[in-house]
Formats: C-alpha cells, structure tokens, sequence
C-alpha cells in the first residue's frame, strides 16, 4: 500500500498546513502595531475566516458552504487588505502581501487535506 493511498499523507499536509498558519498567526501576533483595535481587528479577521474556511471543509448543506464560503470572502478580504496595509513595502519589499500567501497557502494545504481525510 503507497504512502498516497493512506491517510497518513493527508495527516502529513495538514500538519504542514497548520504549521504555515500557526507561524503566521505568531508572527502577527508578535508584531507591534500602534493602534490596538487595529491589531485586535486583525487578529481577529484573521481567526475568523481561518475558522470559517476549515468548517467549509466539513459543510454537508449547500446553503452551509455557500454562507460560510462567503463569510471566508469578506472577512478575508478585510484580513487581505490590513495586511497589505499595516506591513509595508519599506521594510522587506513585499512583506505585507508575501505573508498574505503564506497564510493562504497553509489554508489551502489544511483545508484539502481536512476534506480528504473525510473522504
């Protein structure tokens, strides 16, 4: 039996996905930002639509993935853009938007291997 066969590859990449999340949130957490309610909010959004993306994974309804999918939409769009904002372009080029990916990319990783290992 191969590896691909088995859940333990879809272990294997939710572990990975939740480690690229995990360590953005540290670093989001970590970083100071003057306004607290700004960085509340941040945090937040962040959360939220992490939270809503992995319950999409296990939404059974339509109308439950189609809420959920939209709640991941807003809240993450809002998280998008005070990324982009409160990291800026001086401090390491594209600081703002390459840790937008990076958190995008562990919700990919853990959200495909969260409905896989349902599957």
């Amino acid at each position: 039996m191969s590896m691909i066969q088995g859940t333990a590859f879809y272990h294997l990449v939710l572990l990975i996905g939740m480690a690229f999340i995990g360590v953005y949130f540290w670093i989001i957490l970590t970083a100071e930002i003057a306004n607290q309610l700004i960085h509340l909010i941040f945090i937040l959004t962040g959360f939220i639509a992490t939270v809503s993306t992995m319950g999409l994974a296990k939404a059974h309804s339509r109308s439950g993935r189609l809420g959920l999918t939209t709640l991941s939409g807003l809240v993450g769009g809002v998280h998008g853009y005070l990324d982009v904002v409160l990291y800026p372009m001086e401090i390491w080029g594209f600081w703002g938007t390459i840790l937008f990916f990076w958190w995008l990319l562990g919700l990919m990783l853990a959200f495909a291997a969260l409905f896989w290992v349902t599957e």
